[in-house]
Formats: structure tokens, C-alpha cells, sequence
């Protein structure tokens, strides 16, 4: 038996004649805020905490990287600004409607599926990387730009489902640490890759693993086992 991510705060595990609590559990009814000390100890803060490092490494190594990726590939100086933009636009739509569909679909369902523009926006490249393209690099644009604007504000509605409380600000803060990392690590990797290959391969592979294993973590965190109180 699991528990949701977006469950009902004082959630517990009881079964042969014991009382356990979830890993990742939401606090107590008596206890309603999880401080920053206890959040430390919880599964699902370092699960959520992966999925803010690891979403942002992929993101942000896309987002920094992609002009450069795409004249290198043939593409025109000009069109690639111009996908920029349309990297803009359609983070207005991610943006409007993934708070929306969160509400309906569900978290984790909304984020997987910013993960897999994110991923299909990958493959677009690939396809530049076979024939350049003006409507890969525009499906590009649309993609990437939909992937990130629907995972990264929807972040902090996930970890306050979670951590919701007096002590909000400072865990998701604490969080946010991972999330800079990432997003600073990701684009220094993709660089360091190409000027000691050549090529953008391993980094945009790295990217696709990334976002696979951000996705995975924020699952993970929303079906943790039940342990041992």
C-alpha cells in the first residue's frame, strides 16, 4: 500500500498490531509543521531535492546551450535568436495551463509530461543534427519551451503538498539549493563536453538522462515504502 504525494496531512501506516510511519511521511495531525531538522530526515525532501537538481541541470543546459548548438548545426544566426522566442512564447503557455492541468491531472502526471517535451526536445535536436531545419529548430523551440515552464514552477506547489507549514520557506529554500546547483552545473558540463569532444552528443544524452532520473526521483518520493517508526 502506497501513500499519494497529495494525500491528507496525518497519513499513517498501521498493520500487525504496530504502528509504523511513512518514510516520507506527511507530519503528524498533533504536529502539523515539519521543521527544516526533521524535513533533513525525510525521504522525500531528498527525493524532491534530486528531482530540482536534476530537472535544472537538463533545463538549463538546453536553454544556455541551444543558439550555439544550432548555428553550429547549420542553421542561420538570425533563425536561432528568432527560436529563442519561440522558446519564450510557449513558455507563456506551459506557464497558463500547467497549474491548470496539475490541479486536474495531477503533480506528477503534469511533471512527467514537461519531462517528455523536455526529452522530445532532445530528439528534435538529433534531427537538426541529421539535416538542419527552420520547422525541427521551431518544434524545438515549442517543445523546450512548453517542458521547463510546466516542471519548474510547478516545484514548489509539490514540496508544499509536502512541507506546507510555518517552516515552508526555509525547506524550500533549503531546496533551492539543489535547484542552482543544477542549473549551473548543467550548462558548465554541456561546454566542458564540447570543447573536449567536439560535439554536443554526450552532454544532450546527459540531459535525457536527467530529466529521466528527475522525473523517476519525484515518483520514487511519492510512493516511498512504509518503514519502522
Amino acid at each position: 500500500m502506497n501513500s499519494s504525494l497529495i494525500g491528507a496531512p496525518g497519513s499513517r501506516w498501521v498493520g500487525g498490531g504496530s504502528t509504523t510511519r511513512h518514510a516520507c511521511a506527511w507530519p503528524d495531525a498533533a504536529r502539523p509543521d515539519i521543521t527544516p531538522g526533521q524535513a533533513l530526515r525525510m525521504g522525500r525532501f531528498w527525493l524532491l531535492s534530486a528531482a530540482q537538481l536534476l530537472g535544472s541541470l537538463a533545463c538549463q543546459m538546453l536553454l544556455v546551450h541551444q543558439v550555439a548548438y544550432l548555428v553550429d548545426h547549420g542553421i542561420p544566426a538570425l533563425v536561432a535568436a528568432s527560436v529563442v522566442s519561440v522558446v519564450g512564447l510557449a513558455s507563456i503557455v506551459g506557464k497558463a495551463g500547467g497549474g491548470w492541468f496539475s490541479d486536474t491531472a495531477g503533480r506528477e502526471v503534469t511533471y512527467t509530461l514537461g519531462m517528455v517535451c523536455v526529452i522530445a526536445s532532445v530528439g528534435m535536436l538529433g534531427v537538426i543534427a541529421l539535416g538542419p531545419g527552420l520547422l525541427s529548430a521551431y518544434v524545438y523551440g515549442a517543445l523546450v519551451g512548453v517542458g521547463y515552464s510546466v516542471t519548474a514552477p510547478l516545484l514548489p506547489a509539490l514540496v508544499s503538498d509536502v512541507f506546507r507549514g510555518r517552516h515552508f520557506g526555509a525547506i524550500f529554500g533549503t531546496m533551492q539549493l539543489g535547484n542552482s546547483l543544477g542549473g549551473a552545473l548543467g550548462p558548465w558540463l554541456a561546454g566542458r563536453v564540447f570543447d573536449t569532444t567536439g560535439s554536443y552528443f554526450w552532454a544532450l544524452l546527459g540531459a535525457v538522462l536527467s530529466a529521466s532520473a528527475a522525473t523517476a526521483s519525484l515518483w520514487v518520493a511519492r510512493n516511498c515504502r512504509a518503514l519502522p517508526r
